[in-house]
């Protein structure tokens, strides 16, 4: 199964706790992305969930964050899940599926923080380990002087460019600012050094850009050509976010004969020979 955004929801901009409704169809082994952006640095970490990313901007403006966890009993009977925050915050939650079942499905992660409108920034360089991995490329913004809306556009990365899907757009006043943010994911299909990310926002002021990498679940088939005799099977190991399937398993034996070598009794000939077969029926 190919990793892809199989279904998302949001919360608007709001005071603490913002709560976000379930995903739709989501199922045990789901990987939940959640992403926060706040009018404030303050963005808590709920319990069982992993922080990929948690940058405030140095203004004390803008946090942004983005938390994961591969879904459970527990989450699938859940109605929606919730976020504490400080001021003012929106939630984008989203269920994907074809990620490894493991604590840590995540590959890679950067973030970096600028102080006006633009697009490109420099990030520490990541490489992703597999091909068609998962990236989620978020943006936020707040303005403190005009009020003025941002919105997003030109998803990229450096380097071959992957085809973007906007998750969300959006922007609301937060009080004494207003504060926008953007999300996007894509598919990269060949895994190569990503050190400069671009999110073309339409505002002016803090920014903080983020990206993170999720790693693809990967099949392996395994193929046991020859079995020698008294062989001892031994436990496979396999990388983390591999799924090894093993095919039904057939032998095919050579009869061999089997020589027994009784203890047969052995005649004495006339002649000091030796043989099975008696030759003098007065000897034994």
């Amino acid at each position: 199964m190919a990793i892809a955004v199989a279904s998302t929801s949001n919360a608007g901009f709001g005071a603490s706790p913002r709560t976000v409704t379930k995903p739709s169809g989501l199922a045990v082994g789901d990987l939940l992305v959640a992403v926060i952006a706040c009018s404030g640095p303050t963005i808590n970490l709920p319990s069982n969930w992993n922080s990929r990313v948690s940058d405030p901007h140095t203004n004390g403006n803008l946090g942004l964050a983005i938390f994961d966890k591969v879904a459970d009993a527990s989450d699938v009977a859940a109605s929606d899940f919730s976020f504490t925050h400080g001021v003012q915050a929106s939630v984008l939650l989203m269920r994907v599926t074809g990620a490894p079942q493991m604590s840590s499905p995540y590959d890679v992660s950067a973030s970096a923080e600028e102080d006006t409108a633009g697009g490109s920034v420099a990030i520490t360089p990541i490489t992703p380990q597999q091909n068609n991995s998962l990236l989620v490329l978020a943006k936020g913004h707040t303005s403190t002087s005009d009020g003025t809306s941002s919105t997003f556009s030109g998803y990229a990365i450096n380097g071959t460019n992957p085809t973007w899907s906007e998750q969300i757009d959006l922007s609301a006043d937060t009080g004494s600012r207003r504060t926008s943010y953007g999300v996007a994911t894509a598919i990269m299909t060949t895994a190569a050094e990503i050190d400069t990310i671009t999110i073309d926002e339409s505002g002016v002021e803090a920014c903080v850009s983020a990206i993170v990498v999720y790693r693809p679940m990967v099949s392996a088939a395994v193929t046991v050509s020859h079995l020698s005799p008294n062989t001892a099977f031994h436990a496979f190991t396999v990388q983390a976010g591999t799924t090894m399937t093993i095919a039904p398993l057939s032998v095919n034996t050579s009869a061999h004969n089997a020589s027994a070598s009784a203890q047969s009794r052995r005649w004495t000939n006339l002649d000091k020979s030796s043989t099975i077969t008696p030759t003098n029926l007065d000897k034994s």
